[in-house]
């Protein structure tokens, strides 16, 4: 199935590959040493890997904004963003039960700081999956 990131996938690569400024920034976050404790580094490195279609890579730097010393320096918003990125992730790669579960990790922590929105927005995405 063609990924909903496929326009600007096709973007991205169209604007950033003709000057290689995706791999400078997959490198830069990659090789920095303060990366690995940096949520909001981890977290868009997993966004570059996503919109390059890395989806295992992205799933690593997901994973890792997740991690005790990541999230020792983020806030339930940051992981927020991480669980709703790696539901995205799942279910382009049509694994809905993982995309389910990350959705439904993310819905409880919006709601835990009060966006009603965003936690709406894991609700439908979750009902979408079944």
């Amino acid at each position: 199935p063609r990924s909903t990131l496929f326009p600007y996938t096709t973007l991205f690569r169209s604007v950033y590959g003709a000057h290689d400024l995706y791999i400078d920034a997959v490198a830069q976050l990659r090789f920095d040493p303060e990366t690995r404790s940096d949520p909001e580094a981890l977290r868009m490195l997993g966004d570059l890997y996503r919109l390059g279609a890395s989806y295992r890579a992205a799933e690593a730097g997901y994973l890792a904004s997740l991690r005790p010393l990541a999230t020792a320096n983020d806030s339930a918003a940051g992981q927020a963003l991480s669980r709703e990125s790696l539901g995205v992730m799942h279910e382009a790669l049509g694994n809905a039960s993982a995309a389910s579960e990350e959705y439904t990790q993310a819905q409880r922590l919006y709601a835990s700081f009060g966006d009603s929105q965003a936690a709406k927005r894991m609700t439908d995405a979750i009902a979408r999956l079944k």
